[in-house]
């Protein structure tokens, strides 16, 4: 039976090892950037992803911001971010609560539950198991609100040198990981287009 990569030799498509070859290049590493291309697709170099570049453009910005945004604007992006935090712990409060209950009516059908036999105990055991501890872990509200003690108090503490501070720091870290993420990136890149060029260089 053939394979993807044999199948144009039986029909004729493939007529010459130089093209078998490099349908066969597509099972390597070097051109992991066309795994979801079809195989009739030719080779195009592989190279870096936007994510990291739009990264490091949204840490420059955020940089400029932090120098250059008046106190008042900088205390009422701050006052936004935390409005937009504190809505999401309270949603999040608030599905936990609906889960706990639902699973709580599961967790004593499941107590209630009676085992036909010696050998079905376990899956009783089981199941009691797996509600209680997706109950602990998923609808656990400490984490939740912890946060909004916190957003309230930054909310009363707010100042605009902090801000920028924080903005700052961030900013920095942002930049330093995405700068030095898109140079590995760009290696492995040149690495992948290098290692195909030499591979195809040795068929001619």
């Amino acid at each position: 039976m053939p394979t993807g990569y044999t199948a144009g030799i039986l029909d004729g498509d493939i007529k010459d090892f130089k093209t078998f070859a490099k349908k066969c290049m597509r099972n390597f590493g070097a051109t992991i950037h066309m795994r979801d291309e079809s195989n009739d697709v030719e080779y195009f170099p592989r190279t870096p992803g936007d994510y990291h570049t739009k990264e490091i453009k949204k840490a420059n910005q955020l940089l400029t911001d932090s120098q250059t945004l008046s106190d008042e604007a900088i205390i009422q992006i701050r006052k936004d971010e935390l409005t937009k935090d504190k809505e999401y712990h309270l949603r999040a409060i608030d599905k936990n609560k609906i889960d706990s209950e639902n699973l709580n009516k599961f967790l004593e059908e499941a107590r209630k539950y009676n085992p036909p036999t010696e050998q079905h105990k376990g899956i009783k055991s089981f199941m009691i198991e797996q509600i209680t501890s997706t109950i602990d872990f998923d609808c656990n509200n400490s984490y939740h609100a912890e946060k909004l003690v916190a957003i309230d108090k930054e909310m009363e503490t707010i100042t605009p040198k902090l801000v920028r501070l924080s903005m700052l720091e961030k900013a920095t870290k942002d930049l330093r990981y995405h700068e030095t993420e898109y140079a590995k990136e760009l290696k492995r890149c040149n690495e992948s287009n290098e290692w195909v060029r030499r591979f195809i260089d040795s068929l001619e």
